[in-house]
């Protein structure tokens, strides 16, 4: 340092203050900016609550009880590991969920900084960490639930590492660290899962490069690196879990192939180009060209003599993403993109760089610094960058806690609520059951009065209502039920960082006074139900209508609040969707619209005041108690029953054929137990679907007619199902699962033509064993047949 020249010196302390500047950046978009993240956000809070809460990193709010018991198979749990541990220490939501990726982008920044890259890579590099920080999400969501920031972090720190390492005479401890960054990356992401061989590159060149006794030391630590982090995620993870990782990863991904996942690919470039001010337009311009951006960052990053190693080790993750993730979601471009800026920058610094180093003394000394107030400006004044970053410095607190602490005040404590997983924590819930699972499977067949009846409330928000989205009847079947007057309004929480922060919670009983909350600029108001209030909440079903689509959601009428629900499509109304608003009286708009275009079904009129958020906040953190998730609905505190459809009884004139059912011969399953009494129990498989007894048919060959397989049975505990089984083809035809009831149920299959079954196949209908007595079965055929 005492020999260093004043050219150098001078770099240096560019370097130092950029590289202080990107951090501030870094803190600002991790605690000083609101989060949406979209439904994401709010359902990947559940494993760190289930850490934070009970000690063990579990899932049970995820759709259709998929990964109850199981840590975050959708996603691998590093990340959510992380953040529940923060919130064991202390943290609060907001801010334990950014600190995990702003600790390894503060790293990642120290390690640029700290590299052996001369100094205009190293402020490129230093550039593109900004570049991200001050696109807040416009690029992608970096602090919330989802782990591509992290992955970004550790894959880009790990890259520098390696490429530092050999440029420093290759330093074993550099590659040792850097390999254990990249195999990090791997770790977070299952479509970052190569990023790790990016390390092979290092490998394979030192052992080219240097003779084999030296190399054999930087081998040995490329690979102790590795092993550090991959041999326990490995065995503490991938081999417990491979089943269901694999499971997950075919229902995500689907059949594709290389052509396939190129396409999507630039498709997703094609709508995102269109974007508008939404997106950068130095990534947005790229894009419209129609070319993978690791076209251009690698032919660039290879013309330069220090960044070849960089430009080869970060291929595999983006040739994976390119030609082999099929599912492709936005947040995954991030890499990509920002490595595109990083090689832009770089190449534009190394050429001016070399241009300025042909001038006088002075105008030499100045490039470096020059170029880093400008690049600074441009991150600090770029107006599409900061349209996605909105900074405050007051204390800042997750709007799901916000949106909790209201909906206990207007469901009270002890709540039995129902719903989609991303309604789990701002339901206000203390007892919660995910319904997807009954509704995709058994919907058309419930009694929806019956069903609702399980519950206090039930919460429902907008994912998937837009025009064209589908999800079919889970996804549509409660806002359709408040509609048709089964479901009625209770209250509504309106946000304004989340999307889906918008919130009906519905009762299955009409409630005397209506209550809700609404968030806009920070503050929080309260509305109360008042015969000679001036604001009114008005439901009604409507067409769809450029208003109403999805990307309107904050600013669709200024001064109202409003959410727009999908409707189950019926062939006279096909696509309708329900508009909840809350609106001043005095205002022509929205509902002005809503009067001559929509059918109004509800409209009450209340006072809408100032609600102090503070004192809201801290009744929940004095009263809220740990929820409680139920993998069955039978398991919910004041379970009644699902109610039988009447699509399950027999219809009238039919009559009873003997002797084609031998029910003394039923036999169990090897995994299902059978207790014969009386009564004839049985105690059923634990696997979903899972074939638990099956009864012998016997002299079916005249049965060749319709005919109803009807059986009386009562569940005591799970849900059992029956299906006619032919031993060469399976399943014929089946019901659905029928829940636990207090009284004997009737049911009633009908089987096209029976002369083929061999067998009736009583089966599990949930993840648990049920149990079920069988009391009767018989064959019922219409009288004359």
């Amino acid at each position: 340092m005492a020999n260093e020249s004043p050219v150098c010196r001078l770099q240096r302390g560019t370097l130092v203050a950029f590289a202080f500047y990107v951090a501030l950046l870094a803190l600002a978009s991790a605690f000083f900016t609101p989060r949406n993240g979209d439904i994401d956000e709010l359902g990947f809070l559940n494993p760190p609550y289930m850490l934070d809460h009970y000690g063990r990193l579990t899932f049970p709010s995820y759709s259709y009880g998929m990964f109850f018991d199981l840590p975050v198979i959708t996603h691998p749990p590093l990340h959510a590991a992380w953040i529940g541990g923060l919130w064991r220490l202390g943290f609060s939501v907001y801010y334990g969920e950014a600190t995990p990726t702003l600790l390894l982008f503060l790293l990642c920044i120290v390690v640029i900084a700290a590299s052996a890259f001369p100094a205009p890579v190293k402020l490129g590099l230093l550039f593109s960490v900004g570049f991200l920080m001050a696109s807040g999400e416009s690029l992608a969501a970096c602090f919330g639930t989802r782990p591509e920031g992290e992955v970004q972090a550790t894959w880009l720190g790990g890259l520098v590492l390696l490429e530092s390492a050999r440029l420093e005479d290759w330093n074993s401890r550099k590659l040792l660290a850097g390999a254990f960054l990249l195999t990090w990356a791997s770790g977070a992401h299952y479509y970052a899962g190569f990023a790790f061989t990016g390390a092979a590159v290092y490998l394979v060149w030192a052992v080219i490069s240097l003779p084999w006794k030296e190399a054999r030391r930087r081998v040995s630590a490329i690979c102790a690196g590795g092993c550090l982090f991959g041999v326990p995620y490995l065995l503490l993870y991938l081999l417990p879990y491979r089943r269901e990782i694999r499971t997950v990863i075919q229902q995500t991904q689907g059949p594709g192939g290389v052509v396939l996942s190129v396409e999507r690919h630039l498709e997703l470039y094609r709508k995102l180009a269109h974007l508008g001010p939404a997106l950068p337009a130095l990534v947005r311009s790229a894009m419209g060209l129609g070319v993978p951006l690791l076209v251009f960052s690698t032919a660039i990053l290879l013309l330069i003599r220090s960044t070849r190693g960089l430009a080869l080790a970060a291929l595999p993750l983006q040739l994976f993403l390119l030609l082999f993730a099929w599912h492709k979601l936005e947040p995954y471009l991030m890499h990509e993109e920002a490595f595109f800026v990083a090689a832009l920058a770089i190449g534009a610094l190394a050429a001016g760089d070399h241009l300025a180093s042909r001038l006088p003394g002075a105008a030499r000394r100045a490039f470096l610094p020059v170029a880093a107030t400008l690049l600074g400006l441009y991150l600090l004044t770029n107006k599409e960058l900061l349209a996605g970053a909105g900074v405050s410095l007051s204390r800042h607190v997750h709007e799901a806690v916000v949106a909790r602490a209201a909906a206990r005040q207007i469901m009270g404590p002890n709540a039995r609520m129902g719903g989609r997983w991303g309604a789990w924590y701002s339901s206000g819930a203390e007892h919660w059951y995910d319904i997807e699972a009954d509704l995709s499977s058994y919907g058309p067949w419930l009694r929806p009065a019956t069903y609702v009846s399980n519950f206090d409330a039930l919460a429902d928000f907008p994912f998937n209502s837009g025009f064209d989205s589908g999800g079919g009847y889970s996804r549509a079947a409660l806002s359709s039920w408040y509609a048709a007057g089964i479901l009625h309004l209770r209250g509504f929480y309106f946000g304004e960082t989340n999307r889906q922060l918008q919130m009906l919670y519905l009762n299955p009983r009409p409630v005397g006074e209506v209550v809700g909350y609404g968030s806009r600029n920070g503050r929080l108001y309260r509305f109360q139900q008042d015969s000679h209030g001036d604001h009114q909440v008005l439901s009604a079903v409507c067409a769809p209508a450029p208003v109403l689509a999805d990307a309107n959601w904050l600013e669709r009428w200024p001064g109202s609040f409003s959410t727009v629900l999908r409707l189950l499509k019926r062939p006279t109304d096909p696509g309708k969707l329900l508009v909840t608003v809350l609106t001043p009286l005095a205002a022509d708009e929205p509902a002005g619209w809503i009067g001559r275009s929509c059918q109004v079904f509800l409209s009450i009129r209340g006072r809408l005041q100032p609600a102090d958020r503070d004192s809201l906040l801290a009744s929940l953190h004095k009263e809220d108690r740990p929820m409680h998730f139920y993998r069955n609905l039978d398991q919910m505190p004041g379970y009644i029953g699902l109610g039988a459809s009447p699509d399950q009884a027999p219809p009238s004139g039919v009559v009873p054929v003997d002797h084609l059912v031998d029910l003394p011969q039923i036999e169990a399953y090897p995994e299902a137990h059978l207790d014969r009494g009386p009564p004839l129990r049985l105690t059923t498989s634990p696997e979903r679907g899972g074939f638990s007894a099956y009864i012998p048919l016997t002299h079916v060959e005249s049965a060749k007619c319709p005919c109803w397989v009807q059986m009386r049975l009562k569940v005591n505990a799970g849900r059992v199902g029956f299906a006619a089984f032919d031993n060469r083809k399976g399943i014929i035809v089946r019901t659905p699962g029928l829940g636990k009831a207090a009284e004997i149920q009737t049911a009633a299959l009908l089987v096209p033509d029976l002369h083929t079954a061999t067998h009736i196949i009583v089966f599990n209908d949930t993840d648990l064993a049920g149990q079920v007595d069988v009391l009767d079965v018989a064959v019922l055929v219409r009288n004359g047949n």
